[in-house]
């Protein structure tokens, strides 16, 4: 409790002005003063009375407007906290899934792995132009349209492999078909 009060002195000082506590505290003191001079007289009495209910309804208005600046300091520090808890729920979820991605390039990159992968940059070279022109390459040239063409070749032929495996499996299934349908017919004899 004394933490609290501890706060809203500490955002009294902080919000109020000291010229206003100075005024107020000026004006206590002068009333205070004119209460022993003036205390014979009723008229004096009246506006004494006036004087201070006007300064009992300032301090009221003064204490309510300090009341709803308290419950805004709290309920933004309830805020605060519920975004700071938040906050920490979320790096803790980046971590575990930072975590996990580490874990899995780990196992992807395992030696001896079946179906390695191997995410590795290749390593950069540097190549200066040379100031001479460059000698053909003393590979034989390759004739790109024959090979393309050995390759449909080696397509259409397996192709028309994978058609008479079927067609046979296919022939093979109906036969069997009808040599149960014959063993069927046998039986009911």
């Amino acid at each position: 409790m004394n933490t609290r009060l501890d706060g809203v002195v500490k955002l009294l000082r902080e919000k109020g002005s000291t010229n206003e506590i100075e005024t107020l505290r000026k004006e206590v003191e002068r009333l205070s003063g004119r209460n022993a001079h003036a205390e014979g007289s009723t008229g004096s009495v009246h506006a004494k009375n006036l004087d201070n209910d006007g300064l009992l309804a300032r301090l009221l208005a003064e204490q309510d407007r300090m009341k709803v600046q308290l419950d805004e300091a709290i309920a933004a520090k309830k805020r605060l906290e519920a975004v700071e808890k938040e906050m920490s729920e979320v790096v803790q979820v980046r971590d575990e899934a930072r975590a996990g991605a580490v874990k899995w390039q780990e196992e992807a990159l395992r030696p001896g792995k079946r179906g390695c992968i191997t995410l590795s940059t290749p390593a950069k070279t540097v190549t200066r132009p040379s100031g001479c022109t460059p000698l053909k390459s003393p590979v034989a040239s390759v004739d790109l349209k024959r090979v393309a063409d050995m390759h449909r070749l080696k397509v259409e032929t397996i192709q028309e492999m994978r058609v008479r495996e079927f067609n046979a499996r296919r022939e093979a299934e109906q036969e069997l078909e009808k040599a149960k349908e014959r063993i069927a017919q046998m039986e009911k004899r």
